[in-house]
């Protein structure tokens, strides 16, 4: 099954007649990039669901998904498939990351007006700094000392000042 690295569903609907590949004869149809597409639905709607990369491309390699009508894959055809995927992810994250940036904003302001009104101010200040995060703001250390310990007893004390190293 021919696939991309970079496979978009742009290209599957730019080929309309079937395409000379040069490799004994065969040729790339619509019918089987549009295949190709629907796999790669199936495999955004289980990694939006959840799934795991290696339930992903175990899911490939067993040809379980609906569209590979029981055709097993080898890995590295997985992985070409698994890139495509989180390309068409990565496209529609930067499509809706200033509409999810909004939506968070004016989720920590809410809490802010209602922490204010209830006179809470832990939660107010609480809000306040997720909203600076959300800005970019937030680069600071949220806490200037730091106590670590390890198991062989000894503890490390930071104060959030830069480390200094001998050269």
């Amino acid at each position: 099954m021919p696939i991309a690295a970079l496979h978009s569903s742009k290209e599957a609907k730019e080929v309309k007649s079937p395409i000379n590949t040069g490799v004994k004869g065969r040729a790339v149809t619509n019918e089987k990039w549009t295949r190709v597409d629907a796999i790669i639905d199936e495999m955004y709607c289980d990694a939006c669901n959840g799934k795991l990369k290696s339930e992903i491309v175990g899911k490939l390699m067993n040809g379980q998904y609906i569209n590979q009508r029981g055709n097993p894959m080898k890995r590295r055809n997985a992985n070409y498939y698994y890139s495509a995927m989180l390309g068409r992810l990565k496209e529609d994250f930067e499509d809706r990351k200033d509409e999810m940036l909004d939506r968070l904003f004016a989720g920590y302001y809410n809490v802010y007006q209602d922490a204010v009104e209830y006179g809470d101010r832990l939660s107010a200040i609480k809000a306040l700094d997720g909203i600076t995060k959300i800005m970019g703001y937030g680069n600071a250390p949220a806490n200037a000392i730091q106590i670590n310990g390890s198991k062989d007893g000894s503890v490390m004390v930071n104060f959030g000042f830069p480390q200094q190293t001998e050269e």
